[in-house]
This record gives structure tokens, C-alpha cells and sequence, in this order.
């Protein structure tokens, strides 16, 4: 093996020849190898790279699908805020909206469970779909959203702050009113107290005749209604009920069913 000192000196060396004797002491190639300057350097692209660009090529012409957030999401009109609703609003069929509230409003904090489920749970989405068939609709015919749209922290049952966000919600539901062509609007407990005060609430609950709730720039009418977790804890208060009680609870509960469908079925006779 040739020491690197003695293989470094012999080049220096060579390097010294070099700059005295000039450019042509320069072995630019052997006998058997072509002069450099008669090489043609044509540049040959691999195929495989040229196939991963038509791919991009046909990649980027596909219209990419845009990703945007629900509205709720985005919302910052009220303070107080937790989160939004998974999934505040759904499509329906006919030109009816429902309108909901599934969060807390007593400090006990309620899981989301709107991307399964309707009304929050599957005995609350079975109870109303079998009022709607036995008025003469499906699930499906109705358009749905949560009102407000958002989980807050609780401020008091239905106080003031309640009402300022459903004020501020409105807006969302006149844009579905007029995007879906919506002509009847079906407030259910919570919400419609929220919206129009406990003690009107009740009162047309109990007259369960439409009315015009009054939301600038729209013509729809209204109705509120009993939600089904109100119904269902009627239920389950009657089961629990002896003797009279349980009599007396089982007609009530009778009555507020009745007259439920009976206002579906109205809303039927006027669509269909």
C-alpha cells in the first residue's frame, strides 16, 4: 500500500509540471476513449419519472372536494361558549323544520351524540318516529336543527342568557327557512322556552294551534311541541305511579300524545 504522504507529494508534484508546462501537459483522455468535446451530453428523462408526472398531471386536474366547517363552528357571537354541536342540522324531505335543544341547561353535562342520533338518544328518535308514522310521515320527511347550535356553560335554568342565544341562533335557522324553502316551523321544549319565554311556550303548547313567530324577513308558521324527553319522562313517571296516580298520570299523558298527532296530522292534510 502506497503511504497517503508519498501519494500526496507525487500529485503536487504533477500539479507543479502542470503550471509550468501549461494546459497541453493535460491528459484529457486515453487512446481508447473519445475526446471530451465530441461527447454530445443529450439529456434522456427516465420513463418512470415521467410517468409519476402524467400521474400528477392527471392528479391535479381532478377537482379537489372542499373541506368547510359547519357554521356553528365558526360562530363566536356568544360568550359563554363550550363547543359546538357535531352536527347541528339535517335534511329533510317535506318543508318542515324541527327545531331542538339537546345540551345542558341545569349544569348536569349532557355527552354529544348528534352525529348518531337525532334527539340524543335512540329511545327519544324511536318515540318521534312513531309519532310521525302514525300522523302520516317518516323521520325522514323532516328537516332538523339544533337550536341553538352550540353546548354552553350553564348560566341558570332559561334565564336571560339562554334567550340571547337563541336571538343570536336565529340567523341559522332563517338560513335554512329560506335555503330549504321551509314553511312550517315546529319548536320542541327546551328551545321554544328559551326562545319565546317559559310562560308563552306553554301557552301554545296547550293551544298547539300555528301561530307566526315573528322572525323578520321570513312567512312561515309555527307550532310548539312537547320533545320527546319530555314524553319519555312522562312515561317513565307513569310506570313508576300506583293506584291513582298512575291513572291520573296515564291520562295525561294520553291527552298530550293525542293532541300531538293531531297537529302532525294537520301539518299532513295541509302538505299532502
Amino acid at each position: 500500500m502506497i503511504p497517503v504522504e508519498t501519494d500526496l507529494h507525487s500529485a503536487v508534484l504533477d500539479l507543479i509540471t502542470i503550471l509550468k508546462n501549461g494546459p497541453e501537459e493535460l491528459v484529457l483522455n486515453y487512446s481508447d476513449e473519445v475526446y471530451p468535446l465530441d461527447l454530445d451530453f443529450v439529456y434522456e428523462p427516465d420513463q418512470r419519472i415521467s410517468d409519476q408526472k402524467t400521474v400528477l398531471e392527471k392528479t391535479d386536474a381532478i377537482p379537489k372536494k372542499v373541506v368547510s366547517r359547519n357554521l356553528n363552528y365558526l360562530c363566536t357571537d356568544c360568550p359563554g361558549k363550550m363547543y359546538p354541536v357535531r352536527q347541528y342540522a339535517r335534511a329533510g324531505k317535506k318543508d318542515i323544520l324541527v327545531l331542538y335543544f339537546n345540551g345542558s341547561v341545569d349544569g348536569k353535562a349532557k355527552p354529544d351524540r348528534s352525529d348518531r342520533y337525532i334527539f340524543g338518544s335512540p329511545e327519544e328518535d324511536g318515540l318521534f318516529s312513531r309519532m310521525c308514522e302514525a300522523s302520516g310521515f317518516v323521520l325522514s320527511d323532516f328537516h332538523f336543527q339544533e337550536f341553538p347550535a352550540c353546548h354552553f356553560a350553564s348560566t341558570g335554568n332559561l334565564d336571560t342568557a339562554w334567550k340571547s342565544r337563541t336571538d343570536n341562533c336565529i340567523k341559522y335557522v332563517k338560513k335554512t327557512v329560506q335555503e330549504k324553502n321551509i314553511k312550517y316551523i315546529i319548536f320542541t321544549g327546551v328551545c321554544a322556552q328559551m326562545y319565546f319565554g317559559k310562560e308563552m311556550a306553554l301557552q301554545k303548547f296547550k293551544t298547539m294551534e300555528f301561530f307566526d313567530p315573528e322572525i323578520d324577513g321570513l312567512n312561515v308558521s309555527a307550532m310548539v311541541l312537547r320533545s320527546p324527553a319530555a314524553l319519555l319522562g312522562m312515561e317513565k313517571k307513569r310506570k313508576n305511579a300506583k293506584g291513582s296516580d298512575h291513572e291520573e298520570i296515564l291520562a295525561e299523558e294520553k291527552q298530550i300524545k293525542t293532541t300531538i298527532l293531531n297537529a302532525l296530522k294537520r301539518i299532513s292534510d295541509e302538505i299532502n
